[in-house]
């Protein structure tokens, strides 16, 4: 066990020493192979821009357009809280029919088995009646 987690660890220093260790060599001649040059600034654009920003009056815009999101909103809630009752409400009564229907269920179910006791007994007695009768 020991010897195999120091064969794990010592694989696992060499396989993350080694590309260290050749990064410097790697990228140093990449670059010694490849000529670099500075770009002359001759190509580009060196004046400035005279734009400026117009402000406009858009406040109210804002405001009218916040107001009548809002609004939407406002409108959007409560149609999902109708929605939300009237749904709350099938649950309920849906509930109250499968609670009515698991208590007749259980109901029923401990009548079979009353049922089914009393025709064992009768079973237990016929056979009792049956090797005790004289042959």
């Amino acid at each position: 066990m020991f010897k195999r987690c120091f064969l794990t660890l010592v694989a696992l220093s060499v396989f993350a020493t080694v590309p260290a260790s050749a990064n410097g060599a790697v990228f140093d001649m990449g670059e010694q192979m490849i000529e670099i040059s500075p770009i002359d600034g001759s190509d580009y654009y060196t004046g400035s821009a005279n734009a400026q920003a117009q402000v406009q009056n858009t406040g109210g815009i804002q405001r009218t357009s916040f107001k009548q999101a809002i609004d939407s909103l406002e409108a959007a809630e409560v149609e999902i809280r109708e929605e939300y009752a009237v749904y709350t409400q099938k649950y309920n009564e849906a509930k109250g029919r499968y609670d009515v229907a698991k208590a007749e269920c259980k109901a029923l179910k401990n009548n079979i088995k009353q049922i089914n006791n009393r025709l064992k007994n009768v079973e237990k007695t016929k056979k009792m009646i049956f090797n005790n009768m004289p042959g």
